[in-house]
């Protein structure tokens, strides 16, 4: 049996035991509220907060992905711009999340990868199969970067090739990388990683 909270005459119960055994124990807040300053990242809105960037034309919104595809086959990259809710910090830590997709024929291969600009900076995802779903995510260490590039790279020659994305955040972590006491940034990741998608805010 599991016990999410235990309340007593309304109040708080921080432990509970039976025959000397613990059997609750409230899980206590670090006092961390994290915000996915993506704009729009639940598709509420549609498209708002979204425009295609390099090769790349937003087809909409379906079954909760956003729908894209490429403009021509001169080149393997398909770029969406993705917008901020709030200007990034130089000096700070950010955890970005996103999950992938492509429509495309059996035997093509895909890659996502997230970019900050200003100075470039970009994490890779893997190289996968058509129709592998992929949730990539990274950390990023800002300078002064001021938007959020979401990149596929398809060798496809079909420009009825769809891609798709869902669940994108974008989020400051700073805090809850200091009061962790994490000293890599693979630390921060895998602890994000864990986290379930949320569009606003989310408490710890």
């Amino acid at each position: 049996m599991k016990f999410l909270e235990m309340k007593l005459k309304n109040k708080d119960i921080q432990e509970a035991k039976l025959n000397g055994k613990i059997l609750y124990t409230k899980k206590q807040s670090l006092g961390i509220t994290l915000t996915n300053i993506i704009v729009n990242s639940d598709y509420s809105n549609g498209t708002t907060g979204f425009s295609g960037f390099v090769n790349c034309t937003i087809l909409g919104i379906e079954n909760s992905w956003l729908k894209y595809e490429k403009k021509t086959l001169t080149n393997n990259s398909i770029t969406i711009l993705c917008s901020f809710s709030e200007e990034l910090v130089s000096g700070k830590k950010y955890y970005a999340r996103g999950t992938f997709n492509v429509d495309i024929e059996e035997g093509v291969r895909y890659m996502p990868n997230f970019q900050l600009n200003a100075p470039n900076i970009t994490i890779q995802g893997e190289r996968l199969n058509t129709g592998e779903q992929q949730t990539h995510s990274a950390i990023f260490n800002t300078t002064e970067q001021y938007r959020l590039f979401c990149n596929n790279s398809s060798d496809t020659d079909n420009l009825e090739t769809c891609f798709y994305l869902k669940e994108l955040m974008f989020i400051d972590v700073t805090e809850l990388y200091n009061k962790l006491g994490f000293t890599t940034d693979g630390e921060i990741k895998n602890y994000m990683d864990k986290v379930g998608y949320f569009n606003d805010i989310y408490e710890i």
